[in-house]
C-alpha cells in the first residue's frame, strides 16, 4: 500500500466515527414521530370505527322502537290501563333490545326520548316536540363516556393513545325515527245488501238460530222504540171472532187451513179461497162436533182461505109472537120474547107460572094488569095467569116443544180484520210503508206477489216481529223510511260501523298525527261530515280529513244500511276517495284509502272505458309468470278498477277488505294489490259472532299497516 492509500484509509476512519452516532440519535427522533403519527391513524381509525358501529346501533334502534310503539299500541291486552305508557315503555325495551344485538349497550331509561313530530305549514315543514305525549318519534342514544371502565357504557380504550397523553375517549351517537303520518280515507259499503246477514236473504247461508236471535235483538230494540201494536216476535197466524145475536166464533186462518170454533152447533162450513172458488162441507151430527175446534182444509192446497162461513144451528126461542087466552071473561095477552113474557091482563093477577120444555115450571107472584118476566133460560111453552080464583092458560106459539134456530157466521182474512187482530189500528211508525203494506208483504199480495223471503222462511200469511224486522230492512231501510235502524245491531253493516269505531279509536291512541275522513258509496256516492240529530250537531265539512275521531265515531255510528241509496257502485267510492284525497290531504302524509264491501259492483256513475294503455299482464300479474292473474269483462269492475288506478297513479295507498258469501272477492284482492296494499277477507260461512270479530280484527290489522318509520335527516 503507498502513502497515498493508507492516508485515505485513515481519513476515512476518522471521518465515519462520528457520523454514525449523530445518525442513531437522529433515527430515535425519527422513530418516535413514526410512533405517534401511527398510533394517531390507527385510533382516528378506530375511534371513526366505532363511532359508525354506534351511529348504526342507534339508527337500527331507533327504527325497531318507533314501530314497537305501533305494534304495543295494537297488541295492549284489556288489562293495560294507560296504552300510551304501556307503548313507550315496550319500544324502550325493543330500543334495548336491538342495540344489545348490535353489540351497544343502551339504558332504556335514559338514552331513549320521545316525541311528537307534527306538521307545521303547508310545505311539508315538520316540527318535533320532545317530551310531549303520545308519541309518533323515538329518539335514541348511546354513550361510551362512563369513567368506569368495567361498565358497559365506559369510555373507548384507544391502542396507542397512552404514548401521547389520555388513552381513552368518549363517543356519542343519536339517532331519531318517525313513522309517517298517514291521511285515511275510508270508502265504506252502504248499500242494501249490508244488511243481509241479519233477514231471510241469507238462509241456507247463516244458522238460522244464529240469524234469528239477531233479528230479535233488532226487534226489541225497534219495539222498545215504537208502537207496535200487540205483534209477538214469534209471528202468529191472524185469529178473528164474530158474534151473532144468539151464537159466536172464531176462526184462526192458517193460510190453506183454518181453525173454527163456535158456541153453537155447526152444520155446514163453506170455504172461499183466493181464485173465488168454493168448497162447502156439510155435518149431519152436529151435535157431535158442538164447540169443538176443526180444522177446515183445502182440498187444493195451493189454495189460500180468504173466508169461511159457518152454518150453525141450537135450540131457540123461535120469533117474538103473542097469544091471547080467557077464561070467565077474564083474559090474559102475553108476547113470548125468548126466555121471558110480557103479561097484561083484563084484572088483577094473583101469579105467573111459566112452563118450561120438555119439563119444569116456575110460579111467580104478581100484582096488577102488566107485568114482564124472565124464565130460567129455558123454552117456555106455555104461561098460567091466574087473576083471583081464575087461571087462564097461553100456549106458545112457536110450539110445545123448543124449536132450533139457524144462523150464518161469515169470518174474512181481511186486511182490517188482521189490523184489529194485532192491535194496529194504531199510525205506522216511520216515514215509510205502512200497516197495510206491511200486511201485503206477510200477505205476498201486489206490489209483493213475487217476494219470496217470508214463504221460504215458513211464515207466509203470518204477522210477527221476525216479519216486520225482514220488511223494514229488505223494503224500507233507508234512514229517510225507517229512521230507527241506526240504532239496531243489523248485519254486516253493524260489525262495519264497530271496526270503524276501533279504527278511529286505534288511530287515536296511537297518535302518530295520521287523520281520518269517511266517505259512503251505495248507487251514488257522499263525503260523511255531518250529524244534525239524535242530539248532535256535528259538522266537519270545512276540513273533512281531519283528527276528530269521536266525531267520526258518532257519525259513522248514526248510519245504516242502505242509509241513503240501494245499489254498490264501488267505482264512484274509489272516486270521491280520491277526489277527497286530492283536495285535504296535508304534505309529507302518506295518502292511504281503506275500501270496504259485502257485494258485488252492479252500478257505475256514468259510461266508461279503461285508457288505451292498460296493461293486465303488467297490473296484474300476481306470480311474476309475466300474465295477468285477474282479468274481468265486467264493466262495473273495470269501472272500479279504472278508478282504483287514478288513485294510485296519484300516490295513494289503497287496502281492501270483503265481508261475507256475496263480496267480489277477487276484485277486491285485485284493487289491493294495484294500490300496494293489503287485503283481507271475512268468508261468509261464519256466524254473526265470528263475522263480527273478524271485522274487528281486520280493521285493527289495517289500522296498524303504519308505512316504514324513517329516520329524521337531522335529529333535533
Amino acid at each position: 500500500m503507498n502513502k497515498l492509500s493508507r492516508l485515505r484509509t485513515v481519513l476515512r476512519t476518522s471521518d465515519d466515527a462520528p457520523r454514525r452516532g449523530g445518525f442513531m440519535v437522529l433515527a430515535a427522533f425519527c422513530l418516535i414521530a413514526a410512533l405517534a403519527f401511527v398510533s394517531l391513524c390507527v385510533d382516528v381509525g378506530y375511534l371513526s370505527l366505532s363511532k359508525q358501529r354506534l351511529q348504526n346501533a342507534v339508527d337500527a334502534a331507533a327504527l325497531a322502537a318507533a314501530m314497537e310503539i305501533t305494534n304495543a299500541v295494537q297488541t295492549a291486552g284489556a288489562d293495560v290501563q294507560n296504552v300510551t305508557a304501556y307503548a313507550e315503555s315496550q319500544a324502550r325495551i325493543k330500543a334495548v333490545e336491538v342495540g344489545a344485538l348490535n353489540g351497544v349497550y343502551i339504558d332504556g331509561n335514559r338514552d331513549v326520548a320521545f316525541g311528537q313530530r307534527q306538521v307545521v305549514d303547508g310545505n311539508g315543514n315538520f316540527q318535533t316536540t320532545w317530551g310531549a305525549s303520545p308519541a309518533n318519534v323515538v329518539k335514541v342514544t348511546a354513550r361510551r363516556d362512563n369513567n368506569d371502565m368495567a361498565a358497559p357504557d365506559s369510555k373507548l380504550t384507544l391502542f396507542f393513545a397512552g404514548i401521547l397523553g389520555d388513552k381513552t375517549a368518549s363517543l356519542t351517537a343519536s339517532a331519531a325515527a318517525y313513522v309517517e303520518s298517514r291521511d285515511i280515507v275510508c270508502v265504506l259499503d252502504y248499500s242494501g245488501s249490508m244488511n243481509d246477514d241479519s233477514g231471510y236473504f241469507s238462509l241456507g247461508i247463516r244458522d238460522r238460530t244464529l240469524m234469528e236471535a239477531n233479528m230479535l235483538d233488532i226487534w226489541n230494540i225497534l219495539s222498545g222504540l215504537r208502537n207496535t201494536g200487540a205483534l209477538q216476535f214469534e209471528p202468529q197466524w191472524m185469529s178473528t171472532t164474530v158474534n151473532g145475536s144468539n151464537s159466536s166464533g172464531t176462526v184462526t186462518f192458517r193460510n190453506t187451513q183454518a181453525d173454527l170454533s163456535t158456541n153453537k152447533n155447526i152444520t155446514s162450513v163453506r170455504l172461499t179461497f183466493s181464485d173465488g172458488s168454493t168448497q162447502t162441507t156439510n155435518y149431519s151430527n152436529a151435535s157431535n162436533i158442538r164447540s169443538l175446534s176443526n180444522l177446515e182444509r183445502s182440498s187444493n192446497p195451493k189454495r189460500t182461505i180468504n173466508e169461511v162461513r159457518a152454518t150453525v144451528t141450537y135450540p131457540g126461542y123461535g120469533t117474538v109472537q103473542s097469544a091471547s087466552g080467557s077464561n070467565s071473561s077474564r083474559t090474559a095477552n102475553i108476547t113470548f120474547n125468548g126466555q121471558s113474557v110480557s103479561v097484561s091482563t083484563s084484572h088483577t093477577m094473583a101469579s105467573i107460572r111459566l112452563n118450561y120444555a120438555p119439563s119444569g115450571n116456575q110460579t111467580f107472584s104478581a100484582s096488577g094488569t102488566s107485568r114482564t118476566q124472565s124464565g130460567n133460560g129455558s123454552y117456555i111453552s106455555s104461561v098460567v095467569v091466574t087473576m083471583g080464583t081464575t087461571s087462564v092458560t097461553v100456549n106458545n106459539p112457536n110450539g110445545s116443544t123448543q124449536p132450533n134456530d139457524t144462523q150464518i157466521l161469515t169470518f174474512s182474512d181481511s186486511v182490517a180484520n188482521v189490523r184489529s187482530c194485532f192491535s194496529l189500528n194504531g199510525s205506522w211508525p216511520w216515514s215509510g210503508g205502512s200497516w197495510n203494506d206491511f200486511i201485503a208483504y206477510c200477505r205476498k199480495e201486489s206490489p209483493y206477489t213475487s217476494d219470496t223471503q217470508i214463504t221460504d222462511a215458513g211464515y207466509f200469511r203470518q204477522y210477527g216481529g221476525k216479519c216486520l224486522v225482514n220488511y223494514l230492512q229488505e223494503k224500507r231501510a233507508a234512514f229517510n223510511q225507517c229512521n230507527d235502524l241506526w240504532r239496531t245491531p243489523h248485519y254486516p253493516f253493524h260489525s262495519m260501523k264497530q271496526g270503524v269505531q276501533l279504527f278511529a279509536d286505534f288511530l287515536e291512541d296511537l297518535n302518530f298525527g295520521d287523520e281520518m275522513g269517511l266517505v259512503c258509496y251505495a248507487t251514488t256516492a257522499q263525503v260523511e261530515h255531518t250529524l244534525n240529530y239524535d242530539g248532535y250537531n256535528i259538522n266537519l265539512s270545512a276540513n273533512p280529513i281531519c283528527d276528530q275521531f269521536q266525531d267520526m265515531k258518532q257519525i259513522i255510528g248514526h248510519r245504516q244500511a242502505n242509509h241513503y241509496t240501494n245499489t254498490t257502485n264501488i267505482g264512484g267510492g274509489l272516486k270521491l276517495g280520491k277526489e277527497l284525497l286530492d283536495s285535504s290531504k296535508r304534505p309529507g302524509t302518506r295518502p292511504t284509502i281503506l275500501l270496504m264491501t259485502d257485494g258485488l259492483a252492479n252500478v257505475r256513475d256514468n259510461s266508461y272505458s279503461l285508457p288505451g294503455n292498460w296493461n293486465w299482464n303488467e297490473l296484474f300479474d300476481y306470480d311474476g309468470d309475466g300474465t295477468a292473474d285477474y282479468t274481468t269483462n265486467d264493466s262495473f269492475c273495470r269501472y272500479a278498477l279504472g278508478m282504483a288506478k287514478e288513485a294510485v297513479d296519484a300516490g295513494y295507498t289503497i287496502h281492501t277488505l270483503s265481508v261475507g258469501a256475496g263480496a267480489d272477492t277477487n276484485l277486491m284482492r285485485a284493487i289491493a294489490w294495484l294500490g300496494r296494499g293489503i287485503y283481507i277477507e271475512v268468508p261468509g260461512d261464519v256466524s254473526v259472532a265470528e263475522m263480527e270479530e273478524q271485522v274487528l280484527e281486520a280493521f285493527n290489522r289495517i289500522a296498524a299497516f303504519v308505512p316504514p318509520a324513517k329516520l329524521v335527516s337531522e335529529v333535533e
